[in-house]
């Protein structure tokens, strides 16, 4: 009869549970690795929607300077008898500007509606060196002030065109 103590064979699949095994599972692995690719991902997400963030408040600041820009040329010739009448109404300015006209031949020296043409094309040449497909619309509201919309087509995230705009109201 044999002991177990006396037994040829090595027994060592029977290790104690407190000796250490070295080095790294294979799903250890895989979750760190899986976990990286994770934050990857959003670090990645993150950083484009920054970018469009950025690009729609550089395009909104480029309509208010455009719209603010307007305003002051509108102002400027109200004192001309030929643009603005009684009631402080600059009928030449008003409706939608969607595409520049050519210059009047009078420009940089034009006055009355000559002027209007002038300040509506350059004006739209400006928008249009800055904002995609712009278009304006001035109108006249309640005998009192103006409003002015200017809209434009920036591409989306997903490349899926919007319309973007940018209303103001003042006086003259």
């Amino acid at each position: 009869m044999y002991l177990v103590s006396q037994l040829p064979v090595s027994l060592s699949c029977y290790q104690s549970r407190n000796q250490r095994t070295h080095g790294f599972s294979l799903i250890e692995v895989l979750l760190t690795v899986l976990l990286v690719i994770v934050g990857i991902v959003a670090v990645v997400k993150l950083q484009s929607a920054s970018l469009q963030v950025s690009k729609d408040s550089r395009l909104l600041g480029y309509a208010t300077l455009a719209a603010n820009s307007m305003i002051d040329r509108m102002r400027s010739s109200k004192l001309d008898s030929t643009i603005v009448d009684s009631n402080g109404r600059a009928l030449a300015y008003e409706g939608t500007i969607s595409s520049a006209s050519s210059l009047p031949t009078c420009y940089p020296t034009c006055q009355g509606t000559d002027l209007v043409l002038a300040d509506k094309s350059s004006w739209f040449d400006m928008m249009n060196n800055h904002l995609p497909a712009p278009s304006a619309t001035i109108t006249w509201q309640d005998l009192k002030y103006y409003t002015l919309e200017i809209t434009w087509r920036p591409t989306g995230i997903a490349g899926q065109p919007t319309v973007e705009s940018y209303k103001t109201e003042f006086q003259l």
